[in-house]
């Protein structure tokens, strides 16, 4: 089963289920990364992360 990181630009936390990666409230900015990648990667450049950001409502503004 693919294992995958991810990156508040600070700290790095993995390896995590792709279901995990789901519940870490993560954005189209957070940097992930897993076997097969060669760099870290924005979640919004991968397609197969786009059903995890489906599932995130956008940030509100004030």
């Amino acid at each position: 089963m693919k294992k995958y990181f991810y990156s508040d630009g600070k700290e790095k936390y993995g390896p995590l289920s792709l279901d995990e990666l789901k519940q870490e409230g993560i954005s189209k900015q957070t940097l992930v990364w897993f076997e097969g990648l060669d760099d870290w990667t924005p979640v919004g450049e991968l397609d197969e992360m786009k059903p995890i950001l489906e599932l995130q409502p956008p940030p509100i503004f004030k």
